[in-house]
């Protein structure tokens, strides 16, 4: 017998030790099964063991003979590969104390030798000082990260149990990456220095909300400390102490958000950081800095409402930049020192203007500007004297921004063009670069004096997608075999005027197709799905989350 399932059982009996080649068993409903026999640990070629409706209470003293066991699901407790969702190297043991009412989880980790990877606890303010003694987490050195959660009622855990459990819960000295989440306490745990976790090399708070200014204390900082994200702290006011080379001599990502009170960030110093590569700071509206000086950053995302710090950023090495203005007003990219730039995203509401550069952008490829609601002008910008390497430009959601479109054409190095709600564009004489790849209009404005005339021009044009479009009425069938003879994706969607492009035979060699919506238009059967637009796309796999998705960059909306 290798494998057993089945609806409920009263009791396991002792027999079930003889079953030597069970792999496999699961419980799959509630039942009165609350232990599990002696003969229950001979089952040595156990790997699977699944009760998690069953309210087990105890486990045998000779649990861990059960040496190939390597997922077990109980009641609040599971131990095994994708323990919140997360890839299989994720592996290890997740306890909600607001479940394992018995400890279970604790006597577990206490028991089995065999444990590794991530050790995760969810509403700590439920566990007994009793199970958390139970752990001896302290000399578990099969964890290489450990995750406390404390829960949304923590702040009605009592003294002595805080104080009792917090020592308990010290991790082991063998600790790469630390998540301290809604904790309690005013300052740092006791536990948390350069020497009780040597081997520390990324830490997060996330919404600790009482904990104020005492992150870190005494002369010595964390030596291999990389990553450090402080998030939702909201009473958190100062940093100075914590942000300092001593304490983090080699930190390489920084990420500071939603910390409403947070006032003092030494962002005028980082260049002492030599090997700070990435920094976000988000919605600390509160932050008194004028000036970002880190000649060794190669990422930056920035809100505007960040201090002065727009306005001074001296960045030699600095390759990316999202810039989120939700209260900024304008940019002076005369005070801007980034030589490196490759990538710059500008996205905002209160954004009226962006000044003069002053400055050449040798290195810029990738410009995106985005729900600038208020901003009429970029006049500072857009030019070709300052953009001569551009391969990318997306303008998006900027209803106010008045522009001539043949602007566009000045870039020889053009590959991708995307429009999208920017009414006021004129674009009368756009000629495109022959250089385009990628030309994607969607609502914005008239662009029937260009349709025609500008598609001429584009013999490399791989991807073209139109979306509410108005007023365009044709587009040529001789040019689909002619000139757009590269094209491999068309997309046309609710262009309303539109009534020819020439008939179903002049677009045939066109791979993917999606054209439908466009009610006025001959000679095509809508909707006309062809290619990849065909093929039923498979089920989006649910979202993974993690520490890592911090550091990533937006590229788009």
């Amino acid at each position: 017998m290798n494998v057993i399932v089945c609806a409920s059982l009263n009791e396991l009996p002792a027999s079930i030790g003889k079953l030597k080649h069970l792999r496999y068993l699961e419980i799959s409903r509630s039942c009165y099964v609350t232990s599990f026999p002696t003969a229950f640990c001979r089952l040595h070629n156990l790997q699977v063991l699944c009760v998690k409706k069953c309210q087990v209470e105890s486990l045998p003293s000779d649990f861990n003979r059960l040496i190939n066991l390597w997922r077990f699901e109980s009641q609040g407790f599971k131990y095994g590969p994708n323990i919140r969702g997360f890839p299989e190297e994720y592996y290890g043991v997740n306890i909600d104390a607001a479940e394992d009412k018995f400890g279970l989880g604790c006597r577990f980790i206490k028991n089995v030798k065999q444990l590794r990877g991530h050790l995760v606890i969810n509403n700590v303010y439920k566990l007994s000082k009793y199970h958390s003694a139970d752990a001896n987490l302290k000399n578990k050195d099969c964890f290489d990260k450990v995750t406390l959660q404390w829960g949304k009622w923590s702040t009605k855990f009592s003294e002595e149990n805080k104080i009792e459990v917090l020592a308990d819960l010290q991790p082991p000295a063998s600790t790469k990456s630390l998540v301290l989440e809604g904790y309690p306490g005013v300052s740092r745990p006791s536990w948390f220095e350069p020497q009780s976790l040597p081997s520390l090399t990324s830490v997060s708070f996330l919404h600790c909300d009482r904990l104020r200014n005492r992150i870190l204390n005494g002369s010595t900082g964390f030596s291999s400390l990389t990553d450090l994200i402080i998030d939702g702290c909201c009473r958190l006011s100062s940093l100075k102490q914590l942000l300092h080379p001593t304490y983090l001599p080699v930190i390489k990502r920084i990420a500071l958000m939603n910390c409403r009170y947070l006032v003092s960030v030494p962002t005028e110093r980082f260049g002492d950081f030599r090997c700070l590569e990435i920094f976000k700071l988000l919605n600390c509206g509160k932050i008194n800095s004028e000036s970002l000086t880190a000649p060794s950053l190669k990422k930056l995302m920035l809100d505007g409402s960040c201090g002065n710090l727009t306005d001074n950023i001296q960045c030699c090495s600095l390759t990316n930049f999202f810039l989120t203005g939700s209260s900024l007003t304008s940019i002076q990219l005369q005070m801007w020192n980034l030589p490196a730039l490759q990538e710059l995203h500008i996205k905002g509401g209160s954004l009226t203007s962006i000044g003069q550069s002053g400055h050449v952008f040798t290195n810029l490829t990738s410009l995106t500007i985005s729900w600038c609601d208020k901003l009429s002008t970029i006049d500072g910008l857009l030019e070709k004297e300052y953009l001569p390497a551009i391969e990318s430009i997306t303008f998006a959601d900027c209803m106010s921004l008045s522009m001539h479109g043949e602007r566009f054409g000045d870039f020889s190095s053009l590959k991708d063009l995307k429009v999208s709600s920017c009414h006021k564009i004129n674009w009368a004489g756009l000629v495109l670069p022959s250089s385009l790849q990628s030309l994607h209009l969607y609502s914005c404005g008239d662009i029937s004096s260009f349709i025609t005339s500008g598609l001429e021009n584009l013999q490399s044009l791989v991807s073209l997608k139109l979306s509410w479009c108005s007023h365009i009425r044709s587009i040529p069938g001789h040019l689909w075999s002619s000139t757009l003879s590269s094209l491999q994706e068309l997309q046309i969607h609710f262009c309303w005027d539109l009534v020819s492009i020439g008939g179903a035979d002049d677009i045939s060699e066109i791979q993917n197709v999606w054209i439908e919506d466009c009610r006025n238009l001959k000679g095509i059967e809508q909707p006309l799905k062809r290619g990849s637009f065909f093929i039923a796309k498979k089920k989006e796999q649910p979202v993974k989350t993690s520490s890592k998705s911090v550091w990533c960059m937006p590229t788009g909306d």
